[in-house]
């Protein structure tokens, strides 16, 4: 398993412990694009923002994802 699967897998675990951690979400999403999967990250940045809304990481993670539009 490469070290992006890797660490998708434990933030996923993370989340199903603590749902509302922030920065898991926001971490997961980099990991997804890491891999090439936008559709993915924009999910998990947009979750991280929903939790933590004064975010600067996930507004911007997000702006990024509409500019590769």
């Amino acid at each position: 398993m490469e070290k992006t699967d890797l660490a998708i897998a434990e933030y996923k675990k993370a989340l199903e412990i603590y749902p509302d951690y922030g920065a898991a979400h926001y971490y997961l999403g980099l990991a997804y694009l890491k891999l090439n999967n936008p559709a993915d990250a924009r999910v998990s940045f947009k979750e991280a923002v929903r939790i933590i809304p004064d975010t600067d990481q996930g507004h911007s993670a997000l702006g990024y994802l509409d500019l590769l539009k």
